[in-house]
């Protein structure tokens, strides 16, 4: 027996569905972004003295260690006005939290170890010509790290899109809630379901395909 596929029980749904897609680019660009930011400046932390380099890569391995979703559920229901008096922030504002540590503690490490890895060579030469440390900076050591961790940060920042799907669980309303009231109102769980995989598909393979030229490309290669 054949299945009774019926995708026009989700046609009420279409506008819900744009605003849930809304908020997921929404979740992954500024999670994606703001966590690479973060990355930089714990990235030159984790390179100073064992001082302060042990307790923070400590820190930072913890928050690689704990699944997103708990970071997310920390975020939403941490007592916010019972310890700082302040009103606990949106489920969009919790979920955004949650993502963006997990990104800035694995962007730190990946920028870590390319930071560590610039060819000394290269800084001897350039120095030996009598640039500045910020010529030094901006022409070698910036251009060798971002091409170290650009495929890198790209598997991130996928990862980031598919990840946002958890922000559903706290209520926020992006594709996968919409999908889970649709599925709740049309008991049509599988057209629902097929729906939001249809979105993350035209979501994700074009980064996919764009992370593959990029480990391709001759810029990527170049030592």
């Amino acid at each position: 027996m054949g299945y009774d596929w019926d995708f026009s029980a989700l046609a009420g749904y279409r506008s819900a569905f744009f605003r849930g897609v809304v908020i997921t680019l929404e979740l992954s660009i500024f999670s994606s972004v703001l966590g690479t930011l973060g990355g930089i400046p714990l990235a030159c932390l984790l390179r100073l003295g064992r001082a302060v380099a042990w307790p923070l890569s400590i820190v930072v391995d913890v928050f690689r260690a704990i699944p997103n979703l708990v970071l997310i559920f920390f975020f939403y229901y941490f007592p916010y006005q019972a310890i700082l008096g302040v009103s606990a922030p949106s489920g969009f504002i919790a979920a955004l939290l949650g993502l963006t540590m997990a990104q800035a503690a694995y962007s730190a490490d990946l920028i870590r170890t390319a930071l560590d890895h610039v060819p000394r060579s290269h800084l001897l030469a350039i120095r030996a010509l009598g640039f500045r440390e910020s010529q030094v900076i901006r022409q070698v050591v910036v251009p060798s790290v971002v091409r170290q961790t650009l495929a890198g940060h790209v598997a991130l920042w996928i990862g980031n899109v598919k990840l946002s799907s958890l922000a559903s669980v706290i209520g926020v309303e992006d594709s996968v809630f919409v999908a889970k009231v649709a599925m709740a109102q049309t008991f049509r769980s599988l057209e629902a379901w097929t729906a939001v995989a249809l979105i993350y598909v035209v979501l994700v393979l074009p980064m996919i395909w764009g992370l593959r030229a990029l480990e391709n490309s001759a810029w990527i290669r170049r030592q």
